[in-house]
C-alpha cells in the first residue's frame, strides 16, 4: 500500500497557522472534511474520541491520530507540517508534534486501516523525511517527498 495514493496536493497543509492540538486537528478534519464531504461534526467528534482514549503523538515530532467512520466511503489522508511544534500535543517522548498525518478509514476496513497506519509510520520512521518534509516549502514538495518514500 503506498500512503501517497491516498493523500492529493488539497490534503496537505504546510506551515499551518495552528499552535494547539485542538486546532492543529480541527484544520485537518477541514482539509479531509473537504476531500471526502464527510460530515464535519460527526468526523471531528470521532477524532476527538479517539485524542481521549489515548494520544496519538508517537513521538520524534510525530502525531498519527486515526479514526474508522461509518458511511465514509473511501480511506483519505491529510498532512499537517507545524514547523513552530504544538507543544500541547502529548507525544511518548514529550517533544513537540511538528507532522501530524490524520487518517480516517471506513469502518469495516480493518485491513486497509492497518496498512494505512502502518504505511504512515514505515514513511516517516525515517529521520531524514521528517527532516525534509519539515524543510518542504510547499504542498507540492511535501508530496513530492512522500511519493519518492
Amino acid at each position: 500500500m503506498k500512503l501517497e495514493s491516498y493523500i492529493r496536493r488539497e490534503q496537505i497543509v504546510v506551515s499551518p497557522s495552528a499552535t494547539s492540538k485542538s486546532a492543529a486537528l480541527e484544520q485537518l478534519v477541514e482539509v479531509l472534511v473537504a476531500a471526502t464531504h464527510y460530515d464535519r461534526e460527526a468526523m471531528l467528534q470521532a477524532v476527538r474520541h479517539r485524542e481521549q482514549l489515548m494520544s496519538t503523538g508517537i513521538g520524534h515530532g510525530l502525531a498519527v491520530p486515526h479514526v474508522r467512520l461509518e458511511r465514509l466511503t473511501q480511506p483519505a489522508v491529510a498532512v499537517g507540517v507545524f514547523r513552530e511544534g504544538i507543544a500541547d500535543y502529548v507525544s511518548l517522548d514529550e517533544e513537540p508534534v511538528r507532522i501530524v498525518l490524520l487518517i480516517a478509514a471506513p469502518k469495516g476496513r480493518h485491513e486497509t486501516y492497518i496498512r494505512l497506519l502502518a504505511a504512515a509510520v514505515e514513511v516517516l520512521k525515517q529521520p531524514e523525511t521528517r527532516e525534509a518534509i519539515l524543510g518542504a516549502s510547499s504542498p507540492e514538495d511535501v508530496a513530492e517527498l512522500l511519493k519518492e518514500r
